[in-house]
């Protein structure tokens, strides 16, 4: 048997995930040590560090354990937008649902509250800002949208994404799209990366994809 080998967005999100429960409530380990390696096992990913939490706040069917909780809210310090946490728990609760074998299956507990997870004024960290001169925008996660329509506003989506890197030289853009079609990232360097990322912004925003179906990272 052959094995496809894990590409490196996948191994990222594998490593943050083990990274985000070793910090336990009761350890000795600050938050701001917590939050310090989290952000370096994401290498600046925060819709990596948006994904892990969203699996891991939605795959509890029977609610959170304390060290999971603590390990959410790590991820959000770390700057995981809590804008797109709420897609990717639905993606962790399907996963959830469609393991579920055998005569005895239990009616998982609705996803828990990110809010009541967070707690009142918990500081919630503004976006990062340009890494290296590159902007990155992904929309996820986007391989559950089936059926015509939503394959039709899938499509649009992607294009839109895509004309945002219109007339750059190769040196000057990135584009990726991770083996399981979860997740779509664009980068574009140079002094219009914001404002091109801005204006693919609204352009999916106009295909009615979000937010249920999907989110938007901008990093």
């Amino acid at each position: 048997m052959s094995y496809r080998p894990l590409d490196h967005e996948t191994m990222i999100g594998i490593a943050l995930y083990s990274a985000a429960r070793k910090f336990p409530p009761g350890q000795t380990v600050s938050d701001e040590e917590a939050v310090a390696e989290l952000r370096a096992v994401a290498e600046g990913r925060i819709d990596i560090l948006a994904e892990t939490a969203g699996i891991m706040l939605g795959a509890a069917p029977h609610g959170l354990m304390p060290g999971e909780q603590r390990a959410i809210r790590l991820m959000v310090a770390a700057g995981a937008h809590v804008e797109a946490i709420a897609p990717w728990a639905r993606e962790g609760r399907d996963r959830v649902i469609s393991s579920q074998r055998g005569p005895n299956l239990t009616e998982p507990e609705p996803i828990p509250d990110l809010a009541e997870i967070l707690g009142p004024g918990f500081p919630i960290p503004e976006p990062s800002g340009p890494r290296g001169g590159w902007r990155y925008l992904s929309i996820h996660p986007l391989r559950k949208l089936t059926g015509p329509e939503h394959r039709r506003r899938k499509e649009l989506a992607i294009g839109a994404l895509y004309r945002a890197q219109d007339g750059l030289e190769d040196r000057d853009r990135y584009r990726h799209e991770d083996r399981d079609g979860y997740r779509t990232t664009i980068g574009i360097r140079g002094e219009r990366g914001e404002a091109r990322i801005r204006e693919a912004i609204e352009r999916i925003g106009e295909t009615g994809i979000l937010p249920e179906d999907a989110a938007l990272t901008p990093f």
